[in-house]
């Protein structure tokens, strides 16, 4: 029993010697008088009323996994700083009873989110985001879903995104998940156009976001979006002859305005995107 409690107080001794030791090595000191200048605070989603905006990871540097990296070499190289992402306090993660209005700001990006009834046509549509290699959400009713399942499955498994809507009952809402998660991928998304307290209701009490876009109406719909472009925004089209002339110059005008365009769950992840 006396040599075991003497090896680990031997241990524990060594260790700590260590550390003292590496606390004094000048890279480390170097590492510690450095971290400061590679931080960046992570943002905290911000609420307004029943409104909320996602936050966005800060970052700092991991001192330990940093010095053992550059301990190799015996040197401080920036090239080979080790990273912590910083989680918000306040994020959407576990914040459902508010509507999401916009992506964060600092992310650069915007959403295009289609909102489809039962008898649309969106063959023009997914052309016309093929072309130009851009992905989306499409919130459709259960009818179409039902309907066009394997054109469903084959959009999303090329990186769109798609949901349901019209949703009035607990019953309601879990059969149409099940009809989402059969097209081969899970979606936590609900939609609306406007403030409706039983939607929010029945999506949070799941675990839902609610999504509530910058609606763009049937007329002069480019003159619209670039009017509302900003960084975050969350632009929701209706189906319609006008959009299908327009959507092809309107994700150009955005793509040449600098932004990436996002389908939904990207756009509202709280992830930091840069490395």
């Amino acid at each position: 029993m006396g040599l075991i409690v003497l090896v680990c107080v031997s241990f524990i001794y060594t260790e700590k010697a260590m550390l003292v030791v590496r606390e004094q090595d000048p890279l480390m000191i170097e590492l510690n008088s450095k971290k400061d200048s590679y931080y960046k605070a992570p943002i905290q989603a911000s609420i307004d009323g029943e409104n909320i905006i996602p936050g966005y990871e800060g970052i700092e540097v991991d001192v330990g996994l940093s010095y053992e990296n550059m301990k190799k070499y015996g040197l401080y190289n920036e090239s080979m700083l080790k990273f912590n992402n910083v989680i918000p306090d306040k994020s959407v993660s576990n914040i459902f009873n508010k509507y999401i209005v916009s992506g964060n700001r600092q992310k650069n990006s915007v959403s295009l989110v289609f909102f489809v009834n039962k008898n649309d046509d969106i063959t023009k549509i997914v052309e016309i985001l093929n072309r130009n290699n851009v992905n989306a959400t499409f919130f459709v009713e259960k009818q179409y879903i039902e309907s066009n399942k394997e054109m469903l499955k084959s959009l999303v498994s090329s990186g769109n995104e798609v949901g349901h809507t019209n949703y009035s009952s607990d019953e309601d809402l879990l059969f149409s998940n099940k009809l989402v998660s059969s097209l081969g991928r899970e979606f936590n998304y609900c939609y609306t156009d406007k403030n409706n307290k039983d939607l929010l209701k029945l999506c949070s009490s799941y675990s839902m976001h609610v999504v509530k876009p910058v609606v763009i109406g049937s007329n002069n719909i480019t003159i619209q979006v670039k009017k509302s472009l900003d960084s975050g925004v969350i632009f929701g089209f209706n189906i319609n002859k006008g959009l299908n002339e327009e959507l092809d110059h309107i994700i150009t005008y955005i793509k040449q305005k600098g932004y990436t365009i996002s389908v939904i769950s990207e756009h509202l992840n709280e992830k930091r995107l840069e490395k």
